[in-house]
């Protein structure tokens, strides 16, 4: 949807939604883990390749995503002091699931439009689905990871670099 318009209902949900709800699990998570004097920990956040690229028509997403990955630094900073909890950020590019599914039904032109403009970016030229993230929510959840604080990490078949 193009910048001017996106009316305030619309920002609203997509802030609910990418920002505000993950803000507040965390808060609930970090109220819990205090609560019962828990030490370590990791949480996983799930942003966006665009939350650092400049595109058209995604302003309301990738600003949401953009606040979402900075919560995660914060997050790092101070439940890592406090808790012995990492935070850390996955950015994935368009991940095939049924809701996008649903979407390319329903308005196959932007499918089109949105699929080539970033398929055209991606090196590996296909979409993601939902088990190429497995991988790496396990290695953030594990042991192996124990000094991985703060970080974005990106899986997108080369989108970012392209």
């Amino acid at each position: 949807m193009e910048f001017k318009n996106v009316s305030e209902s619309i920002l609203d949900e997509i802030l609910m939604v990418n920002f505000k709800a993950p803000f507040n699990l965390c808060q609930i998570f970090a109220k819990g883990i205090e609560k019962y004097k828990i030490q370590g920990g990791t949480i996983i956040n799930i942003s966006s390749v665009i939350d650092r690229i400049g595109t058209e028509e995604y302003a309301a997403y990738s600003c949401s995503k953009a606040a979402l990955a900075q919560l995660s630094r914060n997050l790092a900073i101070e439940l890592g002091r406090l808790f012995q909890i990492r935070s850390n950020t996955i950015r994935p590019d368009i991940i095939k699931t049924g809701i996008f599914e649903n979407i390319c039904e329903n308005n196959p032109e932007l499918a089109k439009k949105f699929i080539d403009r970033f398929m055209g970016r991606t090196g590996l030229k296909r979409m993601l689905v939902p088990q190429d993230l497995i991988g790496l929510v396990l290695f953030l959840s594990s042991i192996d990871s124990q000094m991985i604080n703060g970080v974005d990490i990106a899986i997108d078949g080369g989108f970012s670099i392209g």
